[in-house]
């Protein structure tokens, strides 16, 4: 069981250590990828439009969750009691209720803020666009 301990923090010590570094080899790239609507401001930074487009998207991504999730619950629904379908739907559709909680969440935190954000000069952006830290 040690062994086992052991190589699991070997391996997330191997993962995790090149992103805390910024090398850029194919698994950190991985790890710290963005996807999603980019900041189109000058210098990278966030616009109005940015936000609310974020925030849209990010509520159609929630609605898509909750369908997931209530096509699961009809699965679950028809099958059978105590039966690996049911406990399989249950447990799809829990994690699509959260992932539609968060995406509601998010979404909604966008488009609260898209009206209040300000569009800084290129010399004010505080993270130029693609450097981690």
């Amino acid at each position: 069981m040690w062994l086992l301990i052991a190589l699991g923090l070997a391996a997330a010590f191997r993962v995790f250590y090149p992103v805390l570094k910024a090398r850029r080899d194919p698994i950190s790239k991985a790890l710290v990828f963005e996807f999603g609507v980019h900041p189109t401001g000058p210098g990278g930074s966030w616009t109005r439009r940015d936000r609310a487009l974020s925030g849209l998207l990010s509520l159609l991504t929630g609605a898509g969750c909750v369908g997931v999730a209530m096509v699961a619950e009809r699965i679950e629904e028809h099958a059978m009691n105590l039966s690996t379908t049911s406990y399989v739907a249950t447990g799809v559709m829990v994690v699509f209720v959260f992932l539609a909680l968060l995406a509601l969440i998010r979404g909604l935190a966008d488009l609260v803020r898209a009206p209040f954000t300000k569009v800084t000069a290129a010399s004010e952006s505080s993270i130029p666009r693609g450097e981690l830290r």
